[in-house]
């Protein structure tokens, strides 16, 4: 009766966290991005190879041995499963360590001013989860590294009207931005519309595959095959 009843708070505590990410309009995903609607349901599932062992052995001597085999067969396909989903959110990580280290602060910091927007050129390698992607992750992680931005910017965005942040990503296989000489417009290739407006008097862009920086003082459009 109390592993029954294990069970039932298990499967009630599987049920119930999938229903708060379905509240919300999310659905349950096993890898990339969308896994981290697992964690409720991983929480409850790490209970069962506790379970297992206890009502085997409760059954009698062959039962028992058999689920001690099956709670190492359970154990080892959640550390592979386990394993196996690390790896890109590592490989992100790294990645995003690389970009702070290699950002170069010294260069930037004399262009820098409550006007002035980074435009960052730097798209995560292929199977990686998104990471860097909008504006507030790139200026919040700057705004964290980098103590000497926050004389100039106190905060890594503000909401305004207008939209102000430290820096935004480029994205330019994905994204389309365009300044006018007042602000970064960044839109979808497949869209025209833009998916925000980040007010800029100066656009900085640095590379982080080259490692150049340039300092743009006309409009311009780049990204989705636009270069100008």
């Amino acid at each position: 009766m109390p592993a029954i009843c294990v069970l039932v708070v298990i499967f009630l505590g599987v049920v119930y966290s999938i229903l708060v990410y379905a509240a919300g309009g999310y659905t349950i995903q096993f890898s990339g991005l969308g896994s981290r609607t697992m964690f409720g349901v991983s929480f409850w599932l790490a209970f069962l190879p506790a379970l297992i062992l206890p009502v085997g052995a409760s059954l009698g001597r062959p039962i028992g041995h058999l689920s001690a085999v099956l709670m190492l067969v359970v154990i080892g396909a959640f550390s592979v499963s386990l394993l196996q989903n690390m790896q890109p959110w590592q490989r992100t990580w790294a990645f995003e360590q690389d970009l702070l280290k290699r950002f170069p602060i010294d260069e930037i910091m004399p262009h820098l001013d409550s006007n002035t927007l980074i435009l960052v050129d730097a798209e995560r390698p292929e199977g990686n989860i998104e990471g860097l992607e909008a504006f507030w992750d790139i200026s919040g992680a700057l705004h964290t590294r980098f103590p000497a931005m926050r004389a100039i910017h106190p905060y890594p965005m503000t909401i305004g009207p207008p939209l102000r942040a430290v820096a935004a990503m480029a994205n330019f296989s994905k994204f389309r931005s365009a300044w006018d000489g007042q602000g970064l417009s960044q839109s979808w290739c497949a869209q025209t519309s833009p998916v925000w407006t980040i007010a800029a008097s100066t656009i900085v862009i640095w590379s982080y595959q080259s490692g150049k920086l340039e300092v743009r003082s006309a409009p311009f459009s780049l990204g989705c095959g636009a270069a100008g």
